[in-house]
């Protein structure tokens, strides 16, 4: 699959998750997410950064952390 949302500096998070919500289906490109929808995807976010904040400056990387604990069954 593209990952045309690879490279999301500098762009709106309600951009990147649209562009996601399309990629995957659940919008129509073009469409704006809907208020359930983007609370379901805060509610992702917040799972990630928690574990991401237990992670400093110790060359530990919170990204392979997440993606063992949320990753592919």
């Amino acid at each position: 699959m593209e990952d045309e949302n690879s490279d999301t500096a500098g762009r709106h998070p309600e951009e990147v998750f649209a562009g996601l919500a399309t990629e995957y289906g659940l919008i129509s490109k073009g469409e704006t997410i809907s208020l359930s929808l983007w609370q379901y995807t805060m509610a992702i976010v917040e799972l990630c950064a928690t574990i991401g904040d237990q992670y400093d400056h110790t060359g530990l990387n919170a990204g392979e952390e997440i993606r063992a604990v949320y990753g592919e069954p």
